[in-house]
């Protein structure tokens, strides 16, 4: 990716994640990074694995991905557990794909007389 286009797009990120989360910090806990507004990480608890970030630019864009999330979860939930399944792969509670076992046809003739 070039660097115009990230620079671009972490403005854009950050803009958002400000605008939505008033007096938003970034703060730095033990080499990860997140975004607190009022002592409190602003990602959504439902996604732990996003709450902290190796880098800024990750822990904006995850900040920006949870808050879009959190949002279209409030209208769609079913939907929008599909599309993150989907997005991030997790196939926790995705049902199981158990082979069917088809009725083997035996090539033997019985004789239907005796």
């Amino acid at each position: 990716m070039n660097i115009e286009k990230r620079r671009a797009d972490f403005e854009k990120m950050k803009k958002v994640v400000h605008k939505k989360f008033k007096g938003a910090k970034l703060v730095n806990t033990g080499g990860r990074y997140t975004i607190q507004a009022d002592g409190k990480n602003v990602v959504n608890s439902e996604w732990p694995d996003l709450q902290f970030a190796d880098t800024v630019f990750d822990a904006y864009k995850n900040a920006f991905t949870s808050e879009y999330w959190t949002r279209q979860y409030n209208k769609k939930p079913r939907k929008v557990k599909a599309s993150i399944v989907n997005m991030v792969g997790n196939d926790d509670n995705l049902p199981t794909n158990e082979t069917y076992n088809y009725k083997q046809e035996t090539t033997e003739l019985f004789d239907e007389a005796n």
